[in-house]
């Protein structure tokens, strides 16, 4: 007892004296290896030749594309393809150089020779059909190349961007084309194959490809760039067909800023590589490596030449710390929205590493649930005054349930390593769900989600894209409400959506008790909406008016994060099986209208089973719960409520606490 009082006041010592000047929040993060996802390939950029104004050096791709404890640790390169074969050899000492640090490197052409393409020049144009064996023949010839000078090539690109035509080199290609020259003239290239790079991951050409069983057998990774945005980055199809998915081109820039030398424009670097990490993506690569608004600096807009920036710092920690690990699930309590993150564990299962954005000026005390015990563990951090700085820290007892303090305004990995077995495994998750629908299988904006009906300006909309109008709109895949479906209202027409009327899509429910959640969101200002269930002859048979407080004000943006929200819920019991319906509208009401419409936003659906709770003992309560722990009759902690007798542990505002038994059954 006298040494757990002496860690207590050890850690009081530790808040008072390293968070001073900053409010310290709390969240906690529950990390399951039970639900795995993508194994990472990696993290690297684009590695230019002599002839780019920012030259790699030996010793610039040594210091990222190192494996040392000092180096970055960085492990794919992209290079350019120059249409001009003769100007290859300028690239072959960045790429052997790569290559000896052990990287994996792909080339991506801008332009195919002229005089394959319809407009004879590398700027615009596309290849002509004739050409497609040249043109795999040339794309050969440079494997071939760097094989005959003693170094190697992994992957191939087809094209780099076939949507977009710049004035610059450049070569437009349209699914059709993809599928023809990937059918007919794959077997040409001796290196594996990927495709398309799209601007915006454009997925008019990847499912394409992909539903093309000739052309998907043959292509190996499917590549796109961020320029379009974030919103439903996650591609279940290439997941389905077995294809790896890699970010291959981003950069944000403003010289004006001084990008790099800015701090608070890390975070939205960072965070776009966690959100492609979220949305099961193998690899992310960076544009230029060696640039002001790259992983190292190039003496321009504040930068020092040849020196680490601050991007590539924290960029650093997940190719250090996460590459070849399988990301696995996680689940952040975070109230004040400040934090982002990601988990992932070793091939062993014996370490678990979890990246850790903290995007807020407070600090954050982080209550951690692992799969295992621990006893040691390390955090790396890169801030304002740190640069990736690792320190080790070693427990007195070994224990499932650490508490981390992280710094304010950081990128944290913070890498545990398994002491033991937990005590008791964790009992299955109780899935009471019958339906849910947060909407992140739908791609892209403007679509009416599959099996919904809408109705909008007195018409009917069932799946499919649209332009304007009820649809999806998506935020930051880490928000509170990551995608919602817009509907509104005049005075004329009331806008409603619903699901369960569509052939093939219905709600089959048993009789029972039901609790019915969503989150909403005003689009400008406060709004009302009207949730309810009905029948399968349209009869309502419960609905609620849900006051929404909060509002985007009309703003839509992958990078704007919607964490203010309104929750509610629907509780109501059914008493014969049957098809049933879940319905949303938003009421015309003139002292919230603007420019004559209520427009709401609405989603995170989700429709379980009610919990039934029995207390088995006496509770008197003082004052508001503040916060609850459960326990197994076993004494041993659980992370939440679970099925069976719960011993509650409920603390009161007044201080008081008060220990229950109860009775959970779902």
């Amino acid at each position: 007892m006298k040494k757990a009082i002496q860690i207590i006041v050890f850690s009081i010592f530790l808040f008072h004296t390293s968070n001073v000047l900053a409010v310290l929040m709390s969240a906690s993060l529950k990390v399951d290896n039970r639900v795995t996802y993508q194994k990472v390939v990696g993290f690297g950029s684009f590695g230019f030749s002599p002839q780019w104004t920012a030259n790699l050096s030996s010793a610039d791709i040594d210091l990222m594309w190192g494996q040392a404890s000092n180096q970055m640790g960085y492990n794919i390169m992209r290079v350019p393809i120059y249409s001009d074969s003769t100007t290859w050899v300028n690239s072959l000492a960045t790429i052997k150089r790569a290559k000896q640090n052990g990287a994996i490197v792909f080339g991506t052409p801008w332009s195919a020779p002229a005089k394959y393409k319809s407009n004879n020049s590398t700027v615009g144009g596309y290849v002509l059909e004739q050409y497609y064996p040249a043109y795999a023949n040339w794309l050969e010839a440079f494997v071939q190349y760097l094989r005959k000078n003693g170094t190697d090539i992994d992957i191939i690109s087809i094209q780099n961007e076939p949507d977009f035509l710049p004035s610059y080199a450049s070569t437009i290609w349209d699914a059709a084309q993809f599928n023809k020259f990937i059918s007919n003239n794959r077997s040409t290239i001796s290196c594996r194959l990927m495709a398309p790079e799209s601007l915006a991951f454009r997925r008019s050409i990847t499912d394409s490809i992909l539903n093309n069983a000739d052309a998907c057998s043959k292509l190996d990774i499917i590549g796109g760039h961020l320029y379009g945005g974030m919103a439903g980055l996650d591609y279940p199809l290439a997941r389905l067909k077995n294809k790896e998915v890699w970010m291959t081109e981003f950069l944000l820039n403003n010289p004006d800023n001084q990008t790099n030398m800015v701090w608070s424009d890390v975070f939205p670097f960072i965070k776009s590589v966690n959100t492609c990490m979220i949305a099961n993506m193998q690899a992310y690569v960076h544009y230029a490596a060696k640039r002001y608004y790259g992983m190292m600096g190039d003496g321009t807009y504040g930068t020092v030449n040849g020196a680490i920036t601050k991007r590539g710092y924290a960029f650093s920690q997940f190719a250090k710390y996460v590459t070849g690990k399988t990301r696995i699930k996680h689940k952040l309590n975070d109230p004040a929205h400040g934090l982002f993150a990601s988990a992932y564990q070793s091939s062993t299962a014996d370490t678990v590493v979890v990246m850790l954005i903290n995007e807020s000026t407070n600090s954050y005390e982080m209550n951690l649930d692992l799969p295992f015990k621990t006893i040691k563990y390390q955090t790396v951090v890169t801030s304002t005054s740190k640069d990736r700085v690792a320190t080790t820290t070693n427990l007195t007892v070994s224990t499932s349930f650490p508490t981390i303090t992280l710094l304010p305004s950081s990128v944290s990995t913070l890498i545990f390593y398994k002491a033991a077995d937990l005590d008791e495994p964790w009992a299955a998750e109780v899935d009471s769900s019958f339906f849910r629908d947060n909407f992140s299988y739908n791609v892209g904006y403007n679509v009416v989600p599959s099996g919904w009906y809408t109705q909008y300006n007195g018409g009917v909309r069932y799946e499919g894209p649209y332009t304007w109008g009820t649809r999806l709109q998506y935020f930051r895949p880490e928000s509170v409400l990551a995608a919602g479906l817009y509907i509104r209202s005049n005075s004329s027409t009331v806008g409603t959506a619903t699901y369960g009327t569509v052939s093939g899509k219905g709600l089959y429910l048993q009789p029972g008790k039901f609790r019915l959640t969503y989150s909403a969101v005003g689009w400008y200002g406060p709004q009302r909406v009207v949730c309810s269930v009905r029948n399968s002859s349209y009869t309502v048979l419960k609905s609620k008016t849900c006051n929404v407080t909060d509002s985007i004000h009309g703003e839509v943006s992958w990078q704007y994060d919607l964490n203010a929200v309104t929750t509610d819920t629907l509780d109501f019991d059914l008493t014969s099986a049957g098809y049933y319906q879940l319905n949303w509208e938003v009421p015309y009401y003139a002292p919230y209208a603007i420019a004559g419409n209520c427009e709401v936003l609405f989603g995170n659906i989700l429709l379980a089973s009610r919990p039934i709770i029995q207390a088995l003992g006496k509770t008197a309560e003082n004052g508001s719960i503040t916060s609850k722990m459960y326990y197994n009759l076993q004494g041993f902690k659980r992370s939440s409520a679970f099925e069976g007798i719960n011993i509650v542990r409920t603390t009161f505002s007044d201080g008081s606490v008060k220990m229950t038994k109860e009775w959970i059954k779902y």
